[in-house]
């Protein structure tokens, strides 16, 4: 909402300036013969002459009346036809009146109940019908009793009226029939309660031909009606705001060149996508109101000749370029927010508008110093360069004498700044003052005051003040101050409320503020307090409700208030926001508050230390909307008080140990969009009736007892987007209805019981961006379906029973090749605050001040949060982390085959978990591709073949683990490689190099020599052939040792020997031929055992055992 002082300021009251005034004098004592017919929110009845006016209403309004105004208007002879049609009219309104009033007598019917469903198309012809039709009323267009009504009781009335009659007379019909045939009709057509699309059928301009004030915004046209509507060279005034022009196109009509009469155009927010120059505003000489805010519109202003102009408003479009050779002397208004433009403020040209009243040129990026030749603006009321990029010194702007409302906000601006340089500006009631960085100083102690007219609102964020400035000591007229996002320090300033009785908004976030939270002695009338992110502790004052008894806002989060909720809390009526969350407060909630606080909308008490059941019967807080109660230590079941909030969006319950099962009933709140019960001791299933929640958004029952299958019936809303489960007992298949979510991001259902494959209709969420479905029972193979997923950020399978080889066709999945922000399409989590800047309170008297407000009075604080697997750790990511974290985890199954070579195309893979499979094959070399991962996990596989020494080019490998597999060769030892521990090579026995302390023995280099590349694949062929050798060496040594364990037992345990039948010489047994003392030796040297002997060996049957399975005894 807009604050008082900026409200008076305002272009918007520059649009109401330069509409054509009502001339009543031009009214009295002439006739009216034509339709009087009103289009815009203000239903404003404005009559300039005869014959001159045509306006189209949003809400059908029709009223018969003898005169629209209180006018000596000569009395009209009406034709029999007409009469009896005016006639219906009137005894229509006395029946309904009738009937209304006796049904509500008999609380048949609520009176804000009675609403029109059907539909209405009513005919209004501009001319008189060009003949009689036996089957079509003789209506002509001279009712000068029809104008229009601002009482909405009554255009319901009428609208039933009008219903009736055409039920009634078929005649009406047959004329809608004929009208539409007409060339010169309009027609009005689906009239739902108050929203009307209007649509001109084929009217000839010469119909028009005096019309000169044409209203039709608020209303659905497309660019074909600005096309026709240049042809009616009378208009005045042309209002089309709201509209849907997108389709506009200036080369077919040349634009509004030919509105040459036009002085008021209005186009807000018609979605036109064209240059100002394609417009063709240039012959508009006469044009004084000119609006084209909310479009697409870019070039600039420099040709137009634009010399009556006195208000422009081309905020929130593409406008560029310099002001400097733009003929718009007359200028008075002129707002330019919101469009992206660069350059200095005297490139722009701003000194060269001596008569500017209002100049807005905020949220822009505009460079530079602020010009002293602001100074020559002598008339200025209003100055807005805020959220821009200027710099320097603030200079002093002592001769801007009738400025109101000055905001230098958001800027880098560094330097001092004294209030002594707005010691002149005697009529500034609005001043607001911000940096970007730390350079700028605002004294806070200065010997002078300031003038009579003394501020209303003080905006002084992110100041880097250390004190309270103290020329506030003399500031008794304040109604608004924001000294928030500075270094405060020192007790809460409670004599701001003393000095300033008329004070509604106080607001101190983020500062260092300590000690107890000290109240004025007497009662005030504050609306809103803001104290969070401070060092204040204690207990809140007891009397805060007898203080303060009008407060709608209060927020002290993120403090150290400690002690109980006091119970006359109970007493403030108006509390609508209360935000108590992170501090240590404890005990139960009280009696009378939770029965009190009865117009309370949002209540955060999150990660305090509350305790006790919550909900009981006489729970009164029906408006409540948002509700925030997790991380405490309610107990119990969630009981039935909560029922009464039928308005409540969100819930958030989570991390505290609620027992019991989700109750049935939460499936009929109409507006809950947000469930979060994560964390409890929930059990039971999960109610079906949450399918009856059609705007359900996030739904989150994670790290519960729940358990059973999913209904059939069980079906969510597609507005889902977060569906969190995991951490339960739940079984049976996935169910289809989680594939029926179109908008589903994240479905999170790891670590439950879930068997059954992956359903191949998965692809039927196409906008899916993180699929969690580690930890269960789930078989089959992988589908290729996933690969339809062109925005996924993290695929979790792990611990399943997966079979079969992974697809190849992952490089389909756009994010994990190309550069993308999951969190672009993620909305953030549960997590509420109240905003900093700007506040707003249900108050009819309430001014409201919120310069760079917020869409809406509440924004998320936390984000959406996602666990994985990566660097050898369970990790949380969130935010902007969680935007850029992509990952694949396929561990823990039975995937067998070879690693496909397209899995190097993934580049913006982050993290890759592939462990203990059945995978094989070597490691592809297009793991060097990988120019993003941070951490790759192949251990517990069958991977044979060397570590391809290009993984060295991963410069942002930090965790690699190929341990417990078949790999031999050097371990490569540049890059990141040099920095991975012995243990992330083990269980691979051929591997050899300085990073496991394993010789490769002969003269093999420690750096594989540079080979070319046309020798390569031979070289490669040959190291194959070697690796193969070490293979069969390695798994010969394993079953040495093991025969040797088994001799070794059998040689000292002469028990076993007779078990086993041997005795105790060789007699008997007898070696291969083949097997001599020179081979023994050979094989020992081979398997690095230089200090058994080769006689020990066949002494022990163990060399003999090697080459042939077992000894075979000779006959005895």
């Amino acid at each position: 909402m807009v604050a008082k002082g900026k409200e008076q300021l305002s272009l918007h009251k520059a649009k109401n300036t330069y509409m054509p005034p009502i001339n009543h004098d031009k009214v009295k004592n002439e006739e009216l013969s034509k339709i009087e017919l009103e289009l815009g929110p203000n239903h404003q009845k404005r009559l300039e002459g005869k014959n001159e006016q045509v306006y189209l209403n949003t809400c059908f309004n029709i009223k018969i009346e003898k005169a629209p105004i209180e006018t000596k208007v000569a009395p009209i002879e009406l034709d029999n036809e007409l009469e009896e049609f005016l006639q219906v009219f009137e005894e229509e309104v006395r029946l309904f009146e009738e009937e209304k009033e006796e049904r509500i007598k008999k609380d048949v019917v609520k009176e804000d109940e009675i609403v029109v469903e059907k539909d209405i198309n009513l005919i209004l012809r501009i001319d008189a019908l060009e003949k009689d039709r036996d089957e079509a009323f003789k209506v002509r267009v001279n009712l000068t009793r029809i104008v229009v009504s601002q009482d909405e009781e009554f255009n319901r009335r009428m609208r039933k009226v009008v219903m009736e009659v055409e039920r009634k007379d078929k005649k009406y019909q047959a004329l809608e029939e004929d009208l539409l045939k007409k060339d010169d009709a309009f027609k009005i057509s689906k009239v739902k309660e108050c929203d009307l699309i209007v649509e001109l059928e084929q009217a000839e301009s010469h119909h028009l031909k005096q019309l000169k004030i044409l209203n039709l915004g608020y209303n659905n046209f497309n660019g074909g009606i600005l096309s026709y509507l240049t042809t009616i060279t009378s208009l005045t005034t042309l209002i089309l705001n709201w509209n849907n022009l997108q389709d506009f196109d200036p080369t077919q009509s040349g634009g509004l060149g030919n509105l040459r009469n036009l002085e008021y155009l209005d186009l807000t927010s018609s979605s036109i996508n064209v240059s100002l120059q394609e417009l063709g505003l240039a012959n508009l000489r006469n044009l004084e109101f000119l609006d084209l805010s909310s479009n697409m519109i870019s070039g600039s202003l420099q040709q137009a000749n634009l010399r009556n102009l006195k208000s422009l408003d081309l905020s929130f479009n593409k406008i560029s370029g310099s002001l400097q050779h733009a003929n718009l002397r007359n200028l008075e208004f002129l707002d330019l927010r919101y469009n992206g433009m660069i350059g200095s403020l005297q490139e722009l040209g701003i000194c060269n508008f001596k008569n500017l009243i209002e100049l807005d040129l905020s949220e822009n990026n505009f460079e530079g110093h602020l010009p002293p030749c602001v100074n020559n603006l002598t008339i200025l009321r209003a100055l807005d360069l805020s959220s821009n990029q200027l710099t320097g010194n603030i200079p002093s702007i002592n001769l801007m004498q009738s400025v109101e409302y000055l905001s230098l906000q958001d800027n880098n601006f560094e330097g001092l700044f004294s209030f002594s340089s707005l010691v002149n500006l005697s009529k500034l009631e609005i001043f607001e003052l911000s940096t970007k960085n730390s350079t700028l100083k605002v004294l806070e102690t200065e010997n002078f005051l300031l003038p009579p007219n003394q501020l209303k609102f003080l905006y002084l964020s992110n100041c880097n003040l250390h004190g309270i400035p103290s020329f506030l000591m003399y500031q008794h007229s304040l109604e608004f101050i924001d000294l928030s996002h500075n270094k405060l320090v020192g007790m809460f300033p409670a004599w701001i409320l003393q000095n300033n009785t008329r004070l509604q908004g106080m607001y101190l976030t983020n500062n260092s503020l300590s000690g107890i939270l000290q109240l004025p002695n007497s009662t005030h009338d504050l609306l809103d307090l803001k104290i969070s992110n401070n060092n204040l502790n204690g207990h809140l004052p007891m009397n805060i409700a007898v203080i303060l008894p009008r407060l709608v806002t209060l927020d002290l989060s993120k403090n150290s208030f400690e002690g109980y909720i006091p119970s006359s809390m109970g007493e403030m009526k108006s509390l609508n926001k209360l935000d108590l969350s992170s501090n240590n407060f404890s005990g139960e909630l009280p009696k009378a508050f939770v029965s009190g606080c009865s117009s309370l909308e949002l209540l955060k008490l999150s990660n305090n230390k509350f305790h006790g059941e919550i909900f009981p019967q006489f729970m009164n807080m029906t408006q409540l909307m948002w509700l925030n109660l997790d991380n405490n230590q309610f107990s119990g079941k969630i009981q039935d008080g909560l029922r009464k909030a039928k308005l409540l969006y969100v819930l958030d319950l989570s991390s505290n140990s609620f027992s019991g099962q989700i109750p049935d009933w939460i499936g009929n709140f109409s507006y809950l969009s947000y469930i979060v019960l994560s964390n409890n001791l929930l059990e039971g299933g999960v109610p079906v009736q949450l399918s009856n929640l059609g705007d359900l958004w996030i739904l989150d029952i994670s790290e519960n007892k729940l358990s059973g299958s999913m209904a059939s019936s069980f079906n969510l809303s597609t507005s889902v987007e977060k569906l969190c489960m995991q951490k339960n007992a739940l079984n049976g298949s996935i169910p289809n209805a989680f594939l029926r979510t179109t908008n589903l991001l994240i479905l999170d259902l790891r670590d439950n019981e879930l068997s059954g494959s992956i359903p191949i209709q998965i692809d039927e969420v196409p906008n899916l961006g993180f699929l969690l479905l580690g930890g269960n029972h789930l078989e089959g193979t992988i589908p290729h379906e996933l690969c339809q997923f062109k925005y996924l950020s993290i695929l979790d399978l792990s611990r399943n029973r997966l079979n079969g080889t992974i697809p190849s066709c992952f490089t389909n999945i756009l994010t994990w090749v190309e550069q993308s922000n999951a969190t672009d399409r993620i909305r953030p989590g549960l997590g509420w605050s109240i905003p900093d800047n700007g506040y707003s309170a249900a108050s009819n008297n309430y001014t409201t001040l919120a310069f760079k407000q917020v869409d809406s009075f509440l924004r998320p604080s936390e984000e959406t949060e996602i666990g994985f697997v990566s660097k050898n750790r369970y990790e949380s990511y969130k935010g902007r982390i969680l935007g850029y974290m992509l990952g694949i985890d396929l561990s823990s199954n039975e995937l067998t085959g070879d690693i496909p070579t397209d899995i190097g195309n993934l580049q913006k893979i982050i993290a890759m978990n592939l462990s203990r499979n059945f995978l094989s094959g070597s490691i592809p070399e297009s793991f060097s591709n990988l120019s993003n991962i941070e951490s790759l996990d192949l251990s517990h596989n069958k991977l044979s073949g060397r570590i391809p020494p290009q993984l060295t080019q991963l410069s942002t490998l930090s965790t690699f683990n190929v341990s417990i597999n078949n790999l031999s060769g050097l371990v490569p030892d540049k890059g990141q490689f040099g920095t991975f521990v012995e243990s992330s090579y083990g269980g691979n026995p051929s591997l050899c190099g300085p990073q496991i302390k394993r010789s490769c023995g002969g003269n093999e280099p420690t750096t594989p020599p540079a080979t070319p590349s046309g020798a390569r694949e031979e070289e490669q062929e040959d190291e194959s052939v070697i690796d193969m050798v070490s293979f069969y060496w390695s798994l010969f040594a394993a079953y040495v040792t093991t025969i040797m364990a088994s001799v070794l037992i059998l040689w000292l345990n002469s028990y076993w020997r007779l078990v086993f039948g041997i005795k105790d010489n060789n007699v008997g047994y007898k070696l291969p031929e083949y097997v001599n003392k020179e081979k023994v030796e050979m094989l020992l040297q081979r398997l690095n055992l230089p200090n058994i002997k080769a006689e020990t060996v066949i002494e022990q049957y163990v060399a003999v055992g090697m080459l042939q399975s077992y000894l075979r005894p000779n006959s005895v």
